[in-house]
């Protein structure tokens, strides 16, 4: 007779801190549980300002602000474990990075430098010249659709989205060539649902989601409605370029993920230290929020696990908390462990 299977799959994931004032990427171990433990650390450069995990190649780009500005490519073993392998000086600061679905492309924005580029990836995981450059004002993020045929960045600078073809030579612009987000919002961060239908824009000066539609066939997007994503409870005011947000008690948003199954985005908002939870509907609208959590000083970074465990960093805080995602939108500290000097960014394998 034969015994029932009792092995279960290890829930242990992987999470990565960029510690931008130390110059390094700490590896922690989160469990089921939502338990971190400190694995390793790995020495990068100055001011690792974003990472991008291509997990199914073990590889991670990091973008840095050493001197020159760099895109370092680290190998990534099985435990986490990192080791840097190639660096490829860049063309300007670099705050955002992603690499398309055959591993081929990676894709770069710059604040600072106000640009948007594509590079090759070579086998090795070495990058090649600069394919395609287009120029908008603070460009904050890119991001590539689920479908790997068009790429979305933010130009906090000019309130619109710069919407591209991503095809083998490069980005080719789409027509037209950006579409609006509300005046004086400031977009930020970006994140597609997972079938390509919906994009969601976190603004840093309004402090709101906003949604697009995305249309299938030709990648265009057309905007639709915002939900605030601060506590309207704590005299937040509306931000303004060039002002600081602490000082002035001005809304400051950042970060934006989807939890699991997709009914909530977690955002972030740093002024006042948050993590807000909106719920989203089967068909994609926003709603209302449903939970207000403080958290790490100025949250600038934090990434959602595949099984509902979010992991939050502070720019001001030397601790990481974990939390898990309830149902009903509210978040269980599960934990908080000691991490590093300034870290802006978090990615969870």
């Amino acid at each position: 007779m034969s015994q029932p299977d009792t092995h279960q799959t290890d829930p242990t994931r992987s999470v990565y801190i960029a510690n931008t004032g130390d110059g390094e990427i700490a590896t922690f171990h989160l469990d089921g549980e939502g338990q971190l433990t400190r694995h390793s650390v790995c020495a990068v450069a100055n001011g690792n300002t974003a990472l991008c995990l291509d997990a199914g190649r073990g590889r991670m780009f990091v973008a840095t602000r050493a001197t020159p500005p760099t895109i370092a490519t680290l190998s990534v073993s099985p435990e986490g474990e990192l080791a840097v392998t190639q660096s490829t000086e860049a063309p300007g600061s670099i705050n955002y990075l992603s690499v398309d679905a055959t591993g081929s492309t990676l894709l770069a924005v710059s604040y600072s430098g106000g640009f948007v580029i594509s590079l090759p990836i070579n086998s090795d995981g070495s990058l090649g010249e600069v394919t395609s450059r287009f120029e908008y004002q603070n460009l904050h993020s890119v991001i590539i659709s689920p479908d790997n045929r068009h790429a979305y960045a933010a130009a906090l600078g000019e309130d619109v989205l710069a919407q591209f073809d991503l095809t083998p030579a490069g980005l080719v612009p789409l027509d037209p060539p950006t579409v609006d987000a509300p005046k004086g919002s400031g977009p930020r961060h970006l994140v597609s649902n997972e079938v390509g239908s919906q994009l969601y824009c976190m603004t840093e000066f309004s402090g709101e989601v906003v949604r697009y539609e995305r249309d299938a066939d030709t990648g265009t997007l057309t905007r639709q409605e915002a939900v605030p994503a601060f506590d309207q409870s704590r005299g937040l005011k509306h931000s303004v370029f060039g002002a600081d947000p602490v000082e002035e008690h001005y809304i400051w948003g950042a970060d934006l993920h989807f939890n699991a199954n997709e009914s909530l985005l977690m955002t972030s908002e740093r002024c006042e230290s948050t993590l807000i939870a909106l719920t989203v509907g089967a068909d994609g609208v926003l709603g209302g929020q449903v939970s207000i959590t403080d958290t790490e000083t100025q949250p600038r970074g934090f990434d959602v696990s595949a099984d509902d465990l979010l992991v939050a960093s502070g720019e001001r805080s030397t601790h990481v908390s974990a939390y898990r995602i309830e149902p009903d939108g509210s978040l269980t500290r599960t934990c908080r462990v000691e991490n590093g000097d300034t870290p802006n960014w978090v990615t969870i394998s």
